[in-house]
């Protein structure tokens, strides 16, 4: 699994789902026309697929501790010391056939060197994409591109505008041709 998939799991009928860890988005007014349930929906979004994405982005640096740097060290050291022969003959600066401590701070050195070099050479970046901080800001990841939900957001605000129209319209009709109320 690509870490663009992820699992899919059914939409929730029911607002009060144990599946979703979740809190129901907070009603800012005291009257709400809404039930309280919500669902969640979840698509697929394969690997190399274009993204609109509007969000907070950072990255993220694999950056070692010293703990790991030491462990990966020795174990270069243990990996050296099964063929002596080969690696550690480099350091018997006397010759004499055994490793002394002053030749096992070359040899440590030369380790570490080793290691850092190839950790540098791996180091990775990852980047992320988050929701920001302030809650004005838009969170929104989108298989479809930028004009595509603008449009349906225009046609939505079109079809509220048209019917709000309507029935405005409507309302006036029926009071023109309707007496008026004795008072």
């Amino acid at each position: 699994m690509t870490k663009f998939q992820s699992s899919l799991r059914p939409a929730s009928n029911n607002g009060h789902s144990r599946e979703y860890r979740s809190k129901p988005p907070k009603k800012n007014s005291l009257i709400s026309l809404s039930p309280g349930n919500y669902r969640f929906r979840e698509r697929l979004i394969r690997p190399a697929t274009r993204l609109y994405v509007l969000g907070w982005f950072h990255t993220l640096y694999n950056d070692p501790s010293a703990e790991f740097i030491a462990s990966q060290v020795e174990d270069l050291i243990k990996q050296w010391k099964l063929q002596p022969r080969r690696y550690l003959q480099a350091y018997d600066f006397d010759q004499n056939g055994r490793i002394l401590k002053g030749e096992w701070k070359a040899i440590r050195a030369a380790a570490r060197k080793q290691v850092l070099a190839k950790i540098n050479s791996h180091k990775s970046e990852h980047h992320v994409i988050s929701r920001p901080e302030e809650k004005r800001q838009p969170y929104i990841i989108s298989a479809l591109g930028e004009a595509q939900p603008v449009a349906r957001n225009k046609l939505k605000a079109y079809a509220s505008v048209a019917t709000a129209f309507v029935l405005f319209s409507t309302l006036l009709t029926m009071f023109s041709i309707r007496a008026p109320l004795p008072i």
